[in-house]
């Protein structure tokens, strides 16, 4: 999957946001266009931190680290299209998925305390409160 930006119109550009081995390539900030709406520009710093807790996260084994990129893939993916119902649904399951993750951590955890900030205005933002 390639992605560009935020915003109405969808550029897709030449590198991937998961590689092979599950990882992120690049942040998301590098695979999203910093669109002039604050409001995508927001997204994209909470999609960030997100990306950053997992990939630091000390409380998640690599599985879990890869499943929890996926979401944020997700998440990206309907954050590019938020009027796409498909996509919508996806990043619904998506914040599911990340929620049940956190659900069997450590509440003290960075992750847990990044999930629980970041997960409502991402909701918010493509509709799927």
């Amino acid at each position: 999957m390639n992605i560009d930006n935020i915003g109405r119109d969808f550029k897709p550009i030449g590198s991937p946001i998961i590689s092979d081995n599950g990882k992120i390539s690049g942040t998301i900030a590098e695979t999203i266009y910093q669109s002039p709406n604050t409001e995508s520009e927001d997204i994209q710093q909470l999609l960030n931190r997100l990306e950053e807790a997992i990939n630091s996260s000390p409380d998640l084994d690599e599985k879990l680290k890869a499943t929890a990129l996926n979401q944020v893939e997700a998440l990206t993916t309907a954050a590019i299209t938020p009027q796409n119902e498909e996509t919508k649904q996806k990043a619904q399951l998506a914040t599911i998925i990340l929620q049940g993750i956190i659900a069997n951590l450590p509440p003290a955890a960075a992750f847990v305390t990044v999930v629980k900030e970041v997960i409502p205005p991402i909701k918010n933002y493509l509709g799927i409160g």
